[in-house]
């Protein structure tokens, strides 16, 4: 990895299944633990950024937990985030609210035990970094309203 990249993480569990809501207290306290604040929660999701990330970690651990925790329904959306600073000074950065959208759509729409990478992150990884090329499989996916979605599958162990 070459420059910082700011990630935007979207977590999404089953929230019918007791399981779900623990898979997502665990997969949120694993990534603050690897430097990502919590900007949101709810009973079945959770939004987190990483700004000035120099590593792929959250990638990494989103693929673990997503693999670990797939049968209660944990699945991962991650957009490449847009900075917003604060209005005021000593208010904490944001991520923009759009960034935040498409994480949250991702998450929605990626399978069980899946992880979704916007289709601008993917390419940036695949530019930045060759070695990103095998784990990033092109999608396009299909919503009810009939819209489409590019994305990148995420996939730890290169194909």
């Amino acid at each position: 990895m070459q420059a910082p990249i700011n990630f935007v993480i979207s977590v999404h569990a089953d929230a019918a299944r007791e399981d779900g809501a623990i898979a997502l207290g665990l997969a949120t306290e694993r990534l603050r633990a690897g430097g990502a604040d919590l900007i949101e929660a709810s009973d079945d999701e959770a939004t987190l950024v990483r700004f000035d990330a120099l590593d792929y970690d959250v990638l990494w651990s989103a693929a673990e937990l997503a693999r670990e925790h797939g049968r209660a329904g944990l699945r991962f959306g991650i957009a490449s985030g847009v900075k917003e600073r604060p209005a005021v000074p000593g208010a904490r950065t944001r991520a923009s609210e759009r960034s935040v959208a498409q994480a949250r759509g991702l998450a929605r729409s990626a399978d069980r035990a899946g992880v979704l990478v916007s289709s601008q992150l993917g390419s940036l990884l695949i530019v930045s970094d060759p070695s990103m090329t095998p784990r990033l499989r092109a999608t396009r996916l299909f919503h009810a309203d009939g819209g489409t979605l590019q994305a990148y599958r995420f996939e730890a162990v290169a194909a």
